[in-house]
């Protein structure tokens, strides 16, 4: 029968805590962790045994102790198996004719540290019995209750009945046992680097990121070269959203770092995650070439370029610092990140929760089953397996149960995630300072009416900001705004920055049930041609983030062919007021909605402008306007503007049931560009979604244009 625990009090040492065992039948019966090595049972057969390996004719004087000292450093060095067990044989020695020379005794300790765990604690604590004072003895003494904490944390045993039972009370009593030795050391040594840094680490694991920066920011006081320092730091200020101070720490790490582990997070990481997408074509680029496209991969993938780091990279940075922090290897010497936890953190990040289930034998069927310690990965679209088969800390993706061994996790991760890599080499939620909000914005494009000569397209961005019940003030939603203009392969175009300090309030915005919104207009010259856009905001007071991208096309009003403008659904028309937050149209101010949405007891203001008219003699244009509003199916109304639009043309001319022309109308003017607006009265149609159409028919040649938009009537 299994136990989930049991104190074991063995040659007068204290009480130990195994948190899963199984028991064996030697001269007497006690119980093992399942995970216990040959090397490791060994440990109760010579735990605290040294005075076995002493001869009383060795009991000279203290030179003797110093040789056998000596002779233990060599064994040391040699590094075999057989030089260690000599070395600890020369080590007890050394204590036993010198028991109160603590530095025979450290050496010792950590000697058995590795594979003699309760040994090597109770060597600490009698070295501290003599000396307090001991820095590196509570250090050891924290060192083996983290190694605990780390092994048990977010882990499950299995008993009787298939039920698991949460092991995290006993991972939280060695994290708070590691806590209390390091703490004890920080008395004898508050500047203690190793101490500072461990502990940063411990908190970090532990999940609480702002108290590890605690004991991490008083490394950056020693003005150590160790780029693990600046790498913790970024890493730290990265999970507690300080991203300009996550960037000075990475760029300081890579300053001090050899040009290898450089390598590792500027060229080969990146080589590694984007392998998947560039396949077979690694083979014909250059280094050179690999370097400028790692580079525009970098930008564009910045999920906001108005601040002056690219966040995607310090997610890079952070997902490759944390994989080598916790998953290196020290015995083997193999990178973190090269090993299949690292890879998976790598491409998909942090997962939402993991869990680790402990080794566990199954006497169930023919033979012994072995139940490997495995690890369970869960995301939002996906759940990975992980497994330790030799309980060694190397962990590989699960698969199908081999003789004997058999992972706790009953999908095939190794296969999966051949398959799934190819189609998904990455995934990535943007990280902010502030919380991510919404800013719901539309484009309205013009000629530039003062120079019509002008390449350069009119383009107004119209966006708003809800109105939150902690941000009353309407100074508490000043910005900074930008807007980024690439080409279709994202080679930038044309960007501006901005304050933004005047916003107009509406409130009880139709669109939004007892929503208020603060609405503004931003303008912006761009040159014609379709490309990616992308338009960006940071409220000053929390930092918030707002950004909406998409694929653009900047309509060419620069010929002399007839043409029309977007077509603007307002709220009022002035030509008193020049106001910032209004779309300035020569004289006219123009407040267009927040939606394109109008309530069927007011009146729609419609403004809109016609380019490139043909003058008669008498210097008049001569034009018709045909105004249809057409009503859309619950199915059509899913469709986009642009897709609508583009099937405008073909209604015209085609009687239908639900089209209805509002109003048709010659009119004269002297302007070659008029500029149009109107009131149009929607009283008697019914709230749903509609088509507002606008066709112009230049009567002197005949020749006509068109544009639309989507309506939306609400009671």
């Amino acid at each position: 029968m299994q136990r989930l625990f049991k104190i074991l009090t063995i040659a007068g040492f204290s009480s130990y805590l195994i948190k899963t065992s199984f028991c064996f039948i030697i001269p007497f019966q006690f119980c093992l962790p399942s995970n216990f090595s040959n090397e490791t049972m060994n440990q109760f057969i010579e735990m605290d045994s040294s005075i076995l390996f002493v001869n009383k004719n060795d009991l000279v004087n203290l030179s003797e102790a110093e040789k056998l000292f000596s002779s233990a450093l060599e064994k040391i060095e040699a590094n075999t198996i057989n030089s260690r067990k000599i070395a600890r044989d020369l080590l007890r020695k050394a204590v036993s004719i010198e028991p109160q020379n603590v530095k025979y005794r450290i050496t010792l300790a950590r000697q058995l540290e590795e594979s003699f765990a309760l040994s090597a604690a109770s060597e600490y604590k009698k070295i501290l019995k003599i000396d307090s004072s001991i820095v590196d003895a509570w250090i050891g003494l924290a060192k083996l209750r983290e190694r605990e904490f780390s092994e048990y944390h977010n882990s499950k045993n299995k008993v009787e009945g298939g039920i698991f039972f949460n092991l995290e009370e006993f991972a939280q009593q060695d994290f708070q046992e590691a806590l209390h030795y390091y703490k004890s050391a920080l008395k004898y040594d508050p500047n203690n680097f190793e101490v500072n840094f461990r502990l940063a680490m411990l908190y970090e694991e532990n999940d609480d990121p702002l108290t590890a920066l605690k004991y991490a920011e008083k490394l950056i006081e020693n003005s150590s070269e160790d780029y693990r320092i600046p790498l913790l730091l970024g890493l730290l200020y990265y999970k507690t959203s300080r991203m300009e101070k996550s960037l000075t720490a990475y760029q300081s790490a890579l300053m001090f770092m050899n040009p290898e582990e450089r390598a590792d997070y500027k060229f080969n990481s990146v080589k590694a995650l984007l392998e998947p997408v560039i396949g077979e074509h690694y083979e014909i680029l250059l280094t050179n070439e690999l370097k400028e496209v790692f580079s525009d991969y970098w930008k564009i993938n910045d999920p906001l370029y108005l601040t002056e780091y690219n966040e995607r990279l310090l997610e890079h940075y952070s997902r490759l610092a944390q994989a080598n922090f916790r998953f290196g290897r020290n015995f083997s010497g193999k990178k973190g990140w090269l090993s299949d936890r690292g890879e998976t953190l790598l491409r998909y990040g942090f997962p939402n929760s993991h869990i680790r289930l402990r080794p566990d034998l199954d006497f169930a069927g023919r033979g012994v089953q072995i139940n490997v310690k495995t690890e369970i990965w869960y995301y939002d679209d996906k759940v990975l397996g992980f497994i330790d088969p030799y309980s060694s800390g190397e962990y590989s993706f699960s698969y199908p149960s081999s003789i004997g061994f058999v992972s706790q996790f009953e999908g095939n991760t190794y296969e999966f995630i051949q398959l799934y890599r190819k189609e998904n080499h990455e995934d990535y939620e943007p990280k902010f300072d502030g919380k991510i909000i919404k800013a719901p914005s539309y484009v309205i494009q013009f000629k530039n009416l003062d120079n019509s000569k002008s390449k350069y397209t009119d383009v107004y961005f119209i966006y708003s900001l809800f109105k939150e019940k902690d941000y009353d003030a309407v100074d508490n939603y000043n910005h900074r705004l930008g807007i980024f203009y690439f080409d279709s392969y994202f080679q930038p175009i044309y960007e501006k920055r901005s304050r933004i300090n005047d916003l107009i309030l509406k409130p009880n915005v139709t669109a939004i049930s007892n929503k208020s919104l603060l609405m503004n207009t931003f303008y912006l010259p761009l040159p014609p041609d379709t490309g990616n856009i992308s338009f960006e905001i940071i409220r000053d007071k929390d930092k918030a983030v707002a950004v909406n991208r998409g694929k653009i096309k900047i309509n060419d009003f620069s010929g002399s062919t007839l043409s029309i403008s977007d077509i603007v659904l307002a709220d009022s028309i002035s030509f008193d007021y020049d106001s910032p937050t209004a779309i300035k149209r020569k004289e006219m101010n123009i407040y267009p909605k927040p939606y394109r949405t109008n309530r069927i007891t007011e009146n729609a203001v419609i403004y809109y402008e016609v380019y490139n008219l043909k003058l008669d003699q008498q210097n008049l244009t001569y034009f018709k306007q045909d105004l249809i509003l057409q009503k859309l199916e619950e199915a059509e109304s899913k469709f986009s503007i642009a897709s609508i639009a583009q099937n405008f043309l073909d209604l015209f001319g085609i009687t239908k049931s639900g089209n209805k022309v509002i109003i048709s109308t010659d009119i004269q003017s002297y302007s070659q560009h008029p500029q149009i607006y109107f009131e149009l009265d929607l009283s008697g149609y019914e709230p749903g979604n509609y088509l507002l159409s606008i066709k112009i028919t230049d009567e002197r040649t005949g020749k006509a244009v068109s544009n639309s938009f989507n309506l939306k009537l609400v009671r």
